[in-house]
């Protein structure tokens, strides 16, 4: 199944330059390099054209977000044959993907009904539904350009703490390039902090606080925000059921000094003598990068 070089110049570079010139305002960012062949020449000319992933078909596999290439994403796509117990097939992989917190990428050519790497707009609904009925919120189903443009994200994010007080904490998130794709921020916060609002650039958007499963007393708050180039700035303001019952004007004894570490805040917890409720004075804190 090789390519000459004169086929290949016709596949890659003439392909590319017919669609750089009827989609000017958008390069595209993904490609299938055919027969599953990338040559280092050819890679060099796709990253030139602004190409960020190259999508490889042989048997298909899994990618796991940690192990993918840092010059160029390369995923390999199953290829699901419509005539095969299709659907049975992609729901294995979807659960096995979900178990082993990696990706499936499935194959169809076209949706309609022409050969066996198409799939009828029919039977594409009753997969996106089964899809919602069975992994909805646990799940991310979207496009292969989608998809890469959020993994190259991921690859070039970085997080740095900026400032920390009683009541916040402020950080700056960043990426090397912004292809438009929200990130998931995951950030622990105190275990008796149960609310919190963020300030994203000057807006502000509710956030839930929700109790890490399998981590004693760990308290995370999920923030989806677009991160820019020059940096996103996110201020947390925290709050605490029990940082706020202190109102009740009766004597304190002191049960428990926590001093803060460079990474996470200190107290001092106090009880009520007469109706045993607990108040928690946070120490200021610095946080480093």
């Amino acid at each position: 199944n090789g390519l000459s070089e004169d086929a290949y110049n016709h596949e890659i570079k003439d392909s590319l330059d017919y669609l750089q010139e009827k989609f000017s305002y958008e390069n595209p960012v993904t490609y299938a390099t055919p027969f599953s062949q990338l040559t280092a020449s050819y890679k060099q000319y796709l990253k030139d054209c602004g190409v960020i992933s190259n999508r490889l078909e042989i048997g298909g596999s899994m990618v796991s977000p940690d192990t993918v290439d840092p010059d160029m994403l390369t995923v390999y796509a199953k290829r699901i044959d419509t005539g095969n117990n299709a659907e049975s097939i992609v729901r294995i992989n979807v659960g096995d993907a979900l178990n082993s917190g990696k990706w499936f990428v499935e194959l169809y050519h076209n949706v309609r009904v022409q050969d066996s790497t198409d799939i009828s707009e029919e039977d594409f609904r009753n997969h996106c539904k089964w899809l919602y009925d069975n992994y909805n919120g646990k799940v991310w189903f979207a496009s292969y350009d989608d998809v890469a443009k959020y993994l190259v994200q991921k690859q070039t994010a970085t997080i740095e703490y900026t400032d920390c007080d009683s009541e916040s904490m402020t950080f700056v998130a960043k990426v090397e390039k912004n292809y438009g794709q929200e990130m998931t921020l995951r950030l622990f916060v105190p275990f008796f902090i149960d609310s919190a609002y963020a300030i994203i650039d000057g807006e502000e958007q509710y956030v839930e606080v929700v109790k890490e499963a399998g981590v004693s007393n760990a308290r995370v708050i999920y923030i989806n925000t677009e991160i820019s180039e020059e940096g996103t700035e996110v201020k947390l303001m925290l709050g605490g059921n029990d940082k706020y019952l202190n109102n009740c004007n009766h004597a304190y004894s002191v049960n428990e000094v926590v001093e803060p570490t460079a990474d996470s805040f200190g107290y001092t917890e106090m009880i009520c003598t007469s109706c045993e409720h607990t108040y928690k004075e946070l120490y200021t804190n610095k946080i480093g990068k």
